[in-house]
């Protein structure tokens, strides 16, 4: 008994190791696997198919969603079950059942985009000067205190003429796109091999597909909200905090998928957030955007598994 799940890009074979043809993941631990699952088992009818597999391997019949996950996490951990990473699938493709291994299939990348080393060469910008923003006339008196905080100097010179409205606005669009970022890419465990304390502190928001759908979508709605103009000059000058510069791979992959998210709010208009959040994430899983590596290096984002990425490397000047 073993059946295939779908989890972003890849199709997962899990079952008897001797029925998916071996195991291309050891567990050290039910949390450690349990983690795993969760990732790979979000969807309904792939939860009902790892509560097959655990039933047929002796589990217990009437079990929760998360008695599924404890007795499949604890099979995967002890070796009774094992699990094999089969292939990279077109998008859209939810659920597949009792399909046999396909072995590794190369992803497709589109022609048409600029090399990494470009993206690394063009897309940076000068550090800037950083300021106390403080805000001024009646949102001063309103809510001084919301909106103050350190900032560019540019930043804070393209928000001074926003307004009372546009700059509530402004905050709703920043605050969404954390929010349905991380409900989109949703906190994991932090692999081992990220060792550094501050870099596993941060790991979930920054270098991976979750910190691209947050630039991509922050500027999508600021395009859509305040044009691209302004979307352009505020994202571009958000990244010029000095000290991006010592981590290029970070601040180019920042720079790239803020237009990547510009290019999509231009081309859907009439779309929703929730719509341009959508279209953002296929782009993700396309490869359109762009993500660190677990050796540091910035990559296409169908390159790397989601929960795998790597963190940027600071490099010291000579």
């Amino acid at each position: 008994m073993f059946r295939v799940l779908h989890a972003g890009l890849h199709e997962v074979v899990i079952g008897p190791p001797g029925e998916v043809g071996g195991t291309d993941r050891r567990f050290g631990d039910r949390p450690e696997a349990e983690s795993y699952l969760r990732i790979l088992a979000d969807q309904p009818d792939e939860r009902d198919s790892l509560r097959e597999v655990v039933v047929a391997m002796g589990g217990t019949i009437m079990l929760t969603d998360e008695g599924v996950m404890h007795q499949a996490a604890e099979m995967l951990a002890d070796g009774r079950l094992g699990v094999r990473e089969a292939a990279r699938l077109p998008p859209g493709i939810l659920y597949r059942d009792g399909a046999s291994w396909l072995g590794p299939i190369s992803p497709t990348l589109p022609s048409d985009r600029p090399a990494i080393s470009e993206i690394l060469r063009i897309y940076t910008v000068p550090a800037d000067t950083m300021v106390r923003f403080t805000p001024m006339g009646l949102l001063a008196m309103i809510d001084e205190e919301t909106f103050t905080r350190t900032m560019t100097a540019t930043e804070a010179r393209l928000l001074t003429g926003l307004g009372l409205t546009n700059m509530n606005e402004f905050k709703t669009i920043a605050d969404l796109a954390f929010s349905l970022s991380e409900e989109t890419y949703p906190d994991a465990a932090v692999p081992a091999w990220v060792t550094d304390a501050d870099d596993r502190a941060a790991w979930n928001g920054n270098d991976g597909h979750r910190d691209a759908l947050r630039h991509s979508l922050w500027n999508a709605m600021m395009a859509q909200t305040f044009g691209n103009s302004f979307a352009e000059s505020f994202g571009t000058a958000h990244e010029g905090v000095p000290g991006n510069l010592a981590m290029p791979a970070r601040l180019s992959m920042d720079l790239y998928n803020n237009e990547q998210g510009r290019r999509v709010a231009r081309a859907n208009p009439r779309a929703t957030r929730r719509q341009l959040r959508d279209l953002l994430q296929t782009e993700i899983e396309q490869g359109n955007l762009v993500v660190v590596d677990r050796s540091g290096q910035l990559t296409w984002s169908n390159l790397v598994n989601r929960y795998e990425h790597g963190v940027a490397p600071t490099v010291h000047a000579p």
